[in-house]
């Protein structure tokens, strides 16, 4: 792969995006639908060429009023991935999805999976279990047990579903609604245990 040493790119992207959720920080019902595409090119001044296709998708559903249930899928395939450098490539580790570039998998580091195509799933429970009242501010504590799915493959792998990473674990969220969301997430796979904390949801 690609990367070491000065590389540089002009990339050119379109996204199209079906947005229905009721926040975009802390969201409980509704979904976000993502179809993006791009292009880098030789011919536009870059010293590297590859293109990318992807499709991001996230729904929210809240029933018996302390509840809700998120979900997360995302595909990204890389058709000309030959010269992309290795910060380019599809991502899958850590705790946080970031449209067109990484996705979650919290048993392991950030990019700890790397290759040209990626497919990613997960959900998780999200059951507000207390609240208290901080500084003036109404805080609601979350319990959100998960599960993340997913794989990066190269051009070769013709199966997105086969022989899947998978991570389990249990999520500790501080919502101060309706922007802040503070947290700490445990998660399990493959013989290995990770811990990350940080602000806002995974997806």
């Amino acid at each position: 792969m690609l990367g070491v040493g000065s590389e540089h790119e002009l990339q050119q992207s379109v996204t199209l995006t079906r947005d229905t959720r009721d926040s975009t920080s802390v969201p409980q019902n509704g979904t976000r639908y993502s179809l993006y595409a791009g292009v880098v090119s030789r011919a536009l001044a870059s010293s590297v060429s590859y293109t990318f296709v992807g499709l991001d998708a996230r729904g929210y559903y809240s029933f018996a009023s302390d509840y809700t249930l998120a979900w997360h899928l995302a595909m990204r395939y890389m058709p000309s991935a030959l010269e992309a450098p290795f910060w380019a490539m599809s991502s899958l580790g850590g705790d946080r999805s970031v449209l067109g570039e990484r996705e979650p998998l919290r048993s392991d580091g950030a990019d700890r999976y790397v290759d040209h195509d990626l497919f990613a799933v997960g959900a998780e429970l999200r059951k507000r279990v207390a609240s208290l009242d901080a500084f003036g501010t109404r805080v609601n504590i979350e319990l959100a047990p998960f599960i993340d799915n997913g794989k990066v493959s190269g051009t070769t792998d013709t199966s997105y579903v086969s022989r899947l990473h998978t991570a389990v674990g249990l999520g500790v969220r501080a919502v101060a609604t309706p922007y802040v969301v503070g947290y700490v997430d445990v998660g399990y796979g493959s013989g290995r245990t990770a811990v990350f904390s940080g602000i806002n949801y995974p997806f």
